[in-house]
């Protein structure tokens, strides 16, 4: 049960040797939404597991709580439908499935490492300091970079995903790198490596993570957009949206925008036309700032790759 919504009932379908399908699982929803929630009382305060946005479910609300009373009169799984109705509108228009869904089914089936020995083996190194400490690293390796998007903007690694440390982080760091690829991890500070490795191990990826430093040292930066000259010369950028399929199909900002949902942006950026500056937009600026990041990365200066962040809600207010 989510704020606006409920879970996906398809993530663990063909994970391992697991033999529940989603059809299954969608029809056991319908029953335990049924039994379960809809006799609360009116006044039982529910908080999101999840936000808007994230990958286990449709159209998650981005409120912060509710109560089962306007869940009652709003959330659509809750709604009066027959069992088959449920069904068929839960499993239509699902989203992208990011790889380390039925990894970590099967990694819990198995068992994981004990967390406090995994973690701690996880190596914390010495911060980028200079020009020689940031050729030391390995130039084909991802670097996952949590700090804040404006001190990455100013300054960040080649080779950088922005990725911050609030949000959904877990979610988005499983649905960005693939379950077995190594990557480095960069923060602002000691303290906030040792709390994102604890979140990365959440999903069974602190393995993963060749190295984690913080960054005191950076030369490339990412351009800011001027949304005055944006706003009069829209035809002029080649926009691209990195929401979720089903976002996109409910609202849509800019109508000539790509669509390409942040999971798949690293396999696709080759779809994505060059001839003109790149402007990334998401519901709100989390992902967006991680996709303009994923594509300057991949373009390598080709061209300017702007991030539209939280300027997004001045498009889709009245959409």
């Amino acid at each position: 049960m989510f704020i606006g919504d409920c879970g996906r009932p398809d993530l663990r379908e063909g994970a391992g040797n697991q033999q529940v399908t989603r059809l299954d699982l969608a029809n056991r929803m319908y029953h335990s939404l049924r039994k379960t929630f809809l006799p609360l009382n009116d006044d039982v305060i529910l908080y999101p597991a999840h936000g808007a946005g994230t990958l286990c479910g449709k159209s998650l609300s981005k409120a912060n709580s509710s109560t089962m009373g306007k869940e009652k009169q709003t959330n659509w799984s809750l709604q009066a439908m027959s069992e088959d109705e449920f069904v068929n509108t839960l499993l239509s228009d699902q989203p992208f499935i990011p790889a380390y869904f039925p990894y970590d089914v099967e990694l819990n089936r198995k068992g994981a490492a004990p967390f406090k020995a995994s973690v701690e083996a996880v190596k914390i190194g010495t911060p980028i300091e200079n020009n020689s400490d940031v050729a030391a690293l390995d130039q084909a390796m991802v670097i996952i970079d949590a700090r804040n998007e404006k001190e990455f903007k100013r300054s960040h690694i080649p080779n950088s995903i922005n990725l911050m440390e609030d949000g959904s982080f877990e979610t988005w760091l499983g649905s960005i790198i693939k379950p077995g690829e190594p990557f480095y991890l960069a923060g602002e500070a000691r303290e906030q490596l040792e709390k994102l490795i604890a979140r990365a191990a959440s999903i069974g990826y602190e393995t993963q993570i060749e190295e984690a430093f913080v960054v005191e040292y950076a030369t490339q930066s990412a351009p800011m957009l001027d949304l005055d000259v944006f706003k009069k010369n829209i035809d002029q950028y080649t926009i691209v949206d990195v929401r979720n399929s089903s976002e996109v199909q409910q609202s849509k900002p800019f109508e000539k925008s790509i669509a390409i949902p942040l999971p798949e942006l690293r396999n696709r950026v080759k779809e994505i036309p060059t001839g003109k500056p790149i402007v990334v937009h998401c519901a709100g600026g989390y992902r967006s700032a991680a996709g303009s990041s994923i594509i300057q990365s991949a373009l390598n200066g080709k061209v300017k790759v702007f991030d539209l962040s939280e300027s997004i809600n001045e498009f889709s207010k009245h959409n």
